[in-house]
């Protein structure tokens, strides 16, 4: 699939726990940030990103493989906190956007991971920890 990187099938979150989650316009956008990144030295296999709807359906499809305690985690997502944002990130998807996410449970790879995709034009960018969600840009 265009735009994902390393095998990230296998790693594919239920809940994004500790990620940076953000909307980009276009697949190059996407790729630029993911590269900027890499550069500055986050590891590449931290650095996922799906475009469109063909985005959309690798989702799904990843999550019919999960058991029923990462269901029961997609489920809380759907009625929780995130509901709100979760259906903005697939409504993107749906309008051929990219949904960009960044391991980041450190707070130097977050504000790094921040500042360069906001800079390749990054929007509804946001930090999920076990906590719940910090909105850092709209």
């Amino acid at each position: 699939m265009a735009g994902s990187t390393g095998d990230s099938s296998e790693r594919y979150q239920a809940y994004p726990t500790n990620r940076l989650l953000a909307l980009l316009d276009s697949p190059q956008a996407a790729e630029g940030a993911r590269a900027d990144l890499i550069a500055a030295g986050v590891a590449e296999d931290t650095v996922e990103f799906l475009c469109g709807k063909e985005g959309l359906r690798e989702i799904k499809r990843r999550e019919k493989g999960f058991g029923l305690i990462r269901r029961t985690m997609r489920a809380i997502m759907r009625i929780g906190e995130l509901a709100e944002y979760w259906k903005r990130y697939e409504d993107g998807l749906r309008e051929g956007k990219c949904l960009l996410a960044v391991d980041s449970a450190e707070d130097s790879v977050r504000m790094l991971a921040f500042e360069k995709i906001k800079a390749r034009g990054g929007h509804f960018i946001n930090f999920v920890s076990r906590m719940g969600l910090e909105k850092l840009h709209p």
